[in-house]
């Protein structure tokens, strides 16, 4: 089970650059590239230490086979909606299945896709990535506690430009693992 980002996220529709600017202290547009990239690196940081989708954007989840039994699970939640279910079927011919054919369960985390009452999974071509299900997650509108760990980390990215620093650094406690722990993902499933 292995996912793919298909549409990655707009971050400057979760911290605009008149936000960042005004967290880093920034006058005018002169480091707007180096603040964008640190944004980025703490966007991935906190993505990877929640197991959670930060920012709307669109991931696609592939399988070798639907499971004989019961749903799949849809890590990097929260999942706002499924695009589509494909299959490989016995002849080599990708399916869409359709939309009657099964549900999203988004009460739970992470999210489960589920076969509709009285249905089954199809059988699929014996072959890896047979079954590729795409689904939206996240959304812009993240917690307050998430987008000021973000800003803490974008600016300890932005001052602390090297993999080394001189003297002696500490997390400041109460800092951004503190504010992410509000929006991770403690199933073990991400």
């Amino acid at each position: 089970m292995a996912t793919k980002l298909i549409t990655a996220p707009t971050l400057t529709s979760i911290i605009s650059l008149a936000e960042l600017r005004a967290h880093l202290k920034l006058d005018g547009t002169a480091d707007d590239a180096q603040a964008s990239a640190a944004l980025a690196a703490a966007h991935g940081d906190a993505e990877h230490y929640t197991g959670t989708s930060i920012g709307a954007q669109v991931r696609e989840l592939a399988l070798d086979a639907f499971p004989y039994a019961g749903g799949i699970r849809l890590p990097n939640g929260p999942v706002t909606a499924i695009t589509s279910v494909k299959y490989i079927d016995g002849a080599s011919v990708e399916i869409t299945l359709a939309t009657n054919q099964y549900m999203l369960d988004d009460y739970q985390t992470p999210a489960w896709l589920l076969p509709t009452v009285d249905t089954v999974w199809p059988d699929t071509l014996e072959t890896v990535n047979a079954v590729k299900v795409r689904y939206a997650c996240g959304v812009d509108a993240v917690p307050g506690a998430v987008k000021y760990a973000l800003l803490l980390a974008a600016g300890h990215f932005f001052e602390n430009r090297e993999s080394v620093a001189s003297g002696s650094m500490a997390e400041v406690p109460l800092g951004q693992r503190t504010l992410l722990d509000t929006a991770r993902d403690y199933s073990g499933a991400a």
